[in-house]
């Protein structure tokens, strides 16, 4: 009798573990992208030899989709009111103009490459929090995208914007 209760036990538990199995192994309904924290301010400090990526996370996927992508502007219109200075154009390069692109299989991030040129490092307002490069993305591949993501570097704590302070590394 202690036996056949043992065995019933670790049957309903067998069956238990096993009933949701193909709940933890699809992806969910809604996958979608975004900037992951809006509110702290974020800082950026580059030396000449640093390789810096700014992007989106993915979320609500198992696995990872090497094709998956984001695609931003970087919006001026989003400094306004913040006593900010667009960083210019002639500062930086950027590794794709208009895509977060999936760069890791194993990174659940889209994201793309900022080298700063030498007129950078050259700005003594650099040091400072004078610049702010204002991402906007508008569209993803995941379709559900109900909202625009901002993100502005840099932007004190708000609720709309992702602040990152970009700073020139004095060597």
């Amino acid at each position: 009798m202690k036996s056949a209760k043992l065995l019933l036990s670790a049957l309903l538990l067998l069956v238990g573990i096993t009933a949701c199995y193909d709940d933890y192994t699809h992806d969910y309904e809604g996958a979608d992208m975004g900037f992951a924290v809006a509110k702290p301010l974020r800082t950026v400090i580059s030396d000449r030899d640093m390789n810096i990526y700014v992007g989106v996370a993915i979320g609500g996927k198992r696995e990872i989709d090497m094709n998956d992508w984001a695609k931003f502007t970087i919006d001026p219109s989003l400094l306004e009111g913040t006593g900010k200075t667009l960083l210019p154009a002639n500062y930086y390069t950027l590794a794709d103009p208009e895509y977060f692109r999936v760069r890791k299989s194993n990174s659940p991030v889209a994201d793309v490459g900022i080298t700063f040129t030498n007129l950078f490092y050259e700005d003594s307002r650099c040091l400072t929090d004078y610049y702010a490069l204002p991402f906007r993305m508008t569209e993803n591949s995941m379709k559900l995208y109900a909202k625009e993501q901002r993100l502005v570097l840099p932007l004190l704590n708000t609720s709309v914007l992702m602040p990152v302070l970009i700073t020139a590394w004095e060597t």
